[in-house]
């Protein structure tokens, strides 16, 4: 699931290190 989440931020946003931290502050 994290990594899912990961990868919709990542294409979201069209950059992977902007996902990885979006994704870190909602997982927390």
């Amino acid at each position: 699931m994290l990594k899912q989440g990961k990868n919709i931020y990542a294409i979201e946003t069209d950059n992977p290190l902007l996902g990885e931290f979006i994704a870190e502050k909602g997982s927390k």
